[in-house]
């Protein structure tokens, strides 16, 4: 299984994580040009959304679009 390790995640725990056999990243690790070529392809997607007011949280494996406000 890959995890992706969300930046509000300390990065220390992706060492226990790798001894158990799992195949993980920390979003620190990912390239600028990584996110922007994820963000590029993605905002196609997602542009009428955002321009309503919308955030968006992207990762490798999951785009993810709420409106405002939050509830």
């Amino acid at each position: 299984m890959k995890l992706l390790i969300d930046a509000n995640l300390s990065p220390m725990i992706l060492e226990p994580l790798r001894q158990a056999g799992y195949a993980v990243q920390h979003v620190a690790e990912l390239r600028v040009t990584d996110l922007a070529s994820l963000l590029v392809s993605n905002l196609p997607l997602i542009a009428a959304e955002l321009e309503r007011g919308a955030i968006a949280s992207l990762s490798p494996v999951r785009l993810a679009v709420r409106d405002l406000p939050l509830k």
